[in-house]
Parts: structure tokens; C-alpha cells; sequence
């Protein structure tokens, strides 16, 4: 797991050189970083995946759950519940492209009803936190605004009065990303409706 900024980046935007929040500090940069990788719908960590994707008669078009994808070492089609070790892998630019987006384009045609497709392939942003940093800028400020925020309201938390048959309530408001970090994130959000669960 890797997060999307780091310690010496957030330090630098608080003007704070000293290590005594460094732990307070790391713990609010994993948490954010956690809700960056919901918020964006796929982990930051670049690793070696392996998918299987369900298709329909006819389909062309594999939307891969991670981003951005390094490279593609195979593709496989064949029907459901298949000895994938058996099948022949598709040839690249023959059988298939990789899309800017993360997408496959298949040029072969899935026939014989439902079909899977498997597809190996390395995603992610980084395999360290300054990676993830230097590969995604944006992704990464986000970051470093959300956990200074987070810093500066340690001690006085957003609350919330909720009124109750007993009397009102004071609870902490909803956690929610800053608008200025959603805008910044905005290029990394992945499409939920066009990526199978």
C-alpha cells in the first residue's frame, strides 16, 4: 500500500521542520490517502494484477479496474469457468489494443454466448509514496491540502447539533474531501458505471 503524498511534502506545506508530529502527521496521510483511493475508485500502488471480466455476445471493450496501465502481458478469452492455462493468449495489435484510458479493444469476436476474458497487466501510479507523488501531482496536492486541513482542525473539530426526542445532539460532521482537493482529483476518478465490480 502507498500513499499519495509524503511526509516531507505535507511538512513543507505546514512550515514544519521539527519530527514531533511526524506520527500524528504519517497517520493522517495514510487516512487520506485511503479515502484519495475510494474517492478515485482504484488503489494507488503500481503492481502486477491479474482480472477476470465478464462478456457479453459481441463485446469488444474491457475497461481495466486500475489505472494507468504500464503494460499488458496477456489476454485471454474463453468461455466461463475455463482451464485458463489451456487457452492460446491474444496477440497484441493483432487481437487487441490498449486505450489511453485503460481500455481493451478486442478485434476478435466473442461468439458462443457469455464469455470471460483474463487479463495480466501492471497499474498504479507508483510503488512508493514519492512515486505516486512525482507520477500524479495533482493527486498528490490533493493530498498534502486535505491533510493540512485535517492538521489545522485536529483540536476543534467540525461539529454537527442534531436535534432528538431527548434534547439535541452535538456530533462531528460527515468527513468529506475539500472542494478544492474533488477538484483537483477530478482527472484521476475513474468511471464506476464503466468498470465492472
Amino acid at each position: 500500500m502507498v500513499n499519495a503524498t509524503t511526509l516531507a511534502r505535507v511538512k513543507a506545506h505546514l512550515g514544519d521542520a521539527g519530527t514531533a508530529n511526524d506520527a500524528i502527521l504519517n497517520a493522517l496521510i495514510e487516512s487520506v490517502s485511503r479515502e484519495i483511493e475510494a474517492y478515485v475508485q482504484y488503489p494507488l500502488l503500481q503492481a502486477e494484477r491479474t482480472e477476470d471480466y465478464d462478456l457479453g455476445l459481441n463485446d469488444r471493450l474491457i475497461f481495466l479496474r486500475v489505472v494507468p496501465v504500464v503494460s499488458v502481458a496477456e489476454v485471454k478469452v474463453g468461455p466461463t469457468d475455463w482451464d485458463w492455462a489451456a487457452l492460446t493468449a491474444l496477440t497484441v495489435e493483432k487481437d487487441y489494443h490498449l486505450g489511453r484510458g485503460g481500455q481493451i479493444y478486442l478485434r476478435v469476436t466473442v461468439r458462443g454466448g457469455f464469455q470471460q476474458a483474463r487479463v495480466k497487466y501492471t497499474a498504479g501510479l507508483g510503488t512508493t509514496d514519492a512515486a505516486v507523488a512525482a507520477a500524479a501531482g495533482d493527486l498528490a496536492l490533493a493530498a498534502e491540502i486535505q491533510v493540512c486541513e485535517e492538521w489545522r482542525r485536529r483540536d476543534n473539530p467540525s461539529t454537527v447539533t442534531v436535534p432528538g426526542p431527548s434534547g439535541s445532539k452535538t456530533l462531528d460532521a460527515p468527513h468529506r474531501l475539500l472542494p478544492r482537493a474533488r477538484e483537483l482529483l477530478a482527472r484521476y476518478v475513474r468511471l464506476a458505471a464503466m468498470v465492472p465490480a
